[in-house]
């Protein structure tokens, strides 16, 4: 492969992703005196209960951290987080004022002119006053943390800042259920009922040769959010970052105002890892199942050997009704097997950078329907499974040439073992601030008669060989190759997140080819000028792109197959009461259930 092509073809792509600002910010790490809130809650807030909420005067003006969460109110329990915001409160009259801080707010004595939100007095005496807070949130910045280097957003930010414009969600109605205080924080639980557009497309079900038409539908959802507000520190350990402009590693941004500048600095998240702050704990789900705990927390502390330290640290399980503290990350398992997804998120500083709070969502269509395909491949015939369909469907799936068609239950036990280790592994390094990189299977030095010899191997339960399928757990990799990665990853690290790690948390200049990241901004910008990135396609294996083109239609087509019987073993299971004892005809397409591909 000729790599010059290679670079051209990204450096179209990347260099219109570059900014203006060449120079890193230093941000003075003293907030000032008047705007140091105590750090003890109480000091500030008191007689927190039902929907007001009493403030101490003495804390007007004084910088606090608005976190704000929803919980979706969907099929399966879900909670995202959104943006925090620095705010302070002022009195005028018979109300109180919401604002939102910037940098030149916070480290000098500058009124802020961003207004969020008025709450009326209630009653006051000469050391504070009471809020009433029965309307709640009426207004707040739906955007999460996940920032990405694309250029039309970082245009549409511009803008936003020069205008004074700023995105919001429309409340229609609002019912706050409970405000309380909990360790260093006061809690806020309001239930909304949001309004939003869409711009669908709209079909005529009995003409198909109709024209879709468009129309704008207004769309509602009710939804609880938790607005926690606590005092706000900058953390003087804590060095801000710019992100790499020569696109060796990826980072999720932090966009922060500054002072006299015309546009944001784009800042990497991360956490804070200095040894006075102790580590990162994360927590499991108290549902968690025995059988994954062990394979989840291997993903965790995968990261240590990037670190070369111990960061991340395995902590107590948590509830459902528990409060999410700093410097954790919670690992919820859900019970979804055929939703077919991971995902991860965080909270950071809005100033800074700085991560904070972290999440992951893992559902057990990852243990399931991984050992579900294995046992397709491998022809399991256990009771549980069994049936005329399931025969056809095994004598069926012997056509797909497939190359684990002689393993064992015990080692499809592993494989799915090893899945979960990788997956976890990716989704922590979301939570760490690290974005996509698809070119990991391109980045491998090993050919591919040595990774196909692996692989075989492998699925014989043989590891001595063992090698990687990408320089990176946040590549995107297939079936097998997935497990194979969380199998290399219980002892080793991967050459990319050694690296990217050592960029981005310890500043190190490393040794990380150019050209050599790609992320999900670059399939964009690339496939709106209907071109290709080579390298960097999602699901692609070896560092030959034709030849691993050729392995991927293969695998497509096989996976194909497996995911057609695998539909049709999943409706007959789930559906066969249901098709026999229907009534109506809607009753009987209502009951077909479809089990969707993975993606993470």
């Amino acid at each position: 492969m000729n790599t010059n092509i290679l670079k051209a073809c990204i450096f179209v792509v990347t260099s219109t992703l570059l900014f203006s600002c060449t120079k890193e910010t230093v941000i003075e790490k003293n907030i000032v005196p008047e705007r140091q809130a105590s750090p003890q809650i109480k000091d500030s807030f008191s007689n927190v209960g039902a929907s007001q909420l009493t403030l101490q005067k003495s804390s007007l003006g004084k910088a606090f951290i608005l976190i704000p969460t929803l919980m979706s109110s969907g099929k399966q329990p879900d909670v995202n987080y959104l943006k925090p915001l620095i705010i302070s409160f002022e009195k005028s009259g018979g109300k109180i004022a919401l604002f939102n801080l910037t940098e030149e707010q916070l480290y000098r004595t500058v009124p802020s002119s961003r207004l969020l939100q008025t709450f009326d007095i209630v009653s006051e005496d000469e050391n504070s006053v009471k809020l009433n807070l029965a309307d709640g949130f009426t207004s707040f910045d739906p955007r999460n943390n996940l920032g990405i280097i694309l250029k039309s957003l970082f245009d549409e930010m511009n803008e936003k800042i020069r205008s004074g414009n700023e995105s919001s969600i429309e409340v229609k109605e609002s019912f706050v259920r409970k405000t309380e205080s909990a360790g260093e924080s006061v809690y806020i639980e309001q239930v909304m009922r949001l309004k939003a557009y869409s711009l669908l497309e709209k079909k005529n079900p009995y003409d198909s040769t109709a024209k879709p038409a468009l129309a704008l539908e207004s769309i509602e959802n009710s939804s609880t959010f938790v607005f926690e507000i606590k005092p706000y520190f900058s953390s003087p350990s804590f060095k801000a970052k710019i992100y790499d402009k020569e696109q060796r590693a990826g980072y999720f941004l932090n966009f922060a105002v500054k002072e006299q500048l015309d546009e944001p600095i784009p800042q990497v998240t991360k956490w804070d890892i200095d040894a006075n702050k102790g580590p990162i704990v994360v927590r499991l789900h108290n549902k968690t199942p025995e059988a994954v705990v062990k394979s989840i927390s291997e993903g965790v502390l995968y990261w240590n050997l990037a670190f070369g330290k111990e960061v991340l640290q395995i902590g107590a399980p948590f509830g459902s009704d528990e409060k999410q503290l700093d410097r954790t990350i919670h690992v919820y398992w859900i019970p979804w097997d055929t939703a077919g997804y991971a995902r991860a998120g965080f909270q950071a500083d809005p100033i800074t950078g700085e991560i904070f709070r972290g999440q992951v969502f893992m559902t057990s269509s990852w243990y399931v329907n991984t050992k579900d395909s294995l046992k397709l491949k491998i022809g399991d015939n256990s009771p549980g499974l069994k049936n005329d369909l399931l025969t056809c469907t095994l004598e069926q799936s012997k056509l797909l040439n497939s190359d684990v068609s002689n393993l064992s239950s015990g080692t499809a036990e592993k494989i799915t073992q090893d899945t979960i280790r990788d997956v976890m592994a990716h989704e922590i390094g979301h939570v760490l601030g690290l974005r996509h990189n698809f070119s990991g299977s391109f980045s491998t030095s090993t050919t591919e008669l040595n990774f196909l010899n692996a692989k075989n191997n492998y699925i014989k339960g043989d590891i001595t060989d063992l090698v990687a399928p990408a320089t990176t757990v946040m590549d995107y990799t297939n079936g097998i190759e997935t497990g194979m990665s969380g199998a290399y990853i219980n002892n080793n690290v991967l050459p990319y997140d050694k690296a990217a790690i050592e960029w981005g948390y310890f500043d190190l200049d490393v040794n990380v080819a150019k050209y050599k990241y790609c992320s999900d901004e670059h399939i964009i910008m690339a496939s709106a000028s209907k071109k290709s990135v080579y390298g960097c396609d999602r699901f692609d294996s070896f560092n030959n792109i034709v030849t691993g083109s050729v392995a991927n239609e293969k695998m497509n087509i096989e996976n194909a197959g497996i995911s057609a019987f695998q539909n049709i073993l999943y409706t007959v299971k789930k559906s066969r009461s249901n098709f026999s004892n229907a009534a109506k005809f809607e009753d009987m397409i209502n009951s077909i259930q479809f089990n969707p591909g993975f993606y993470y």
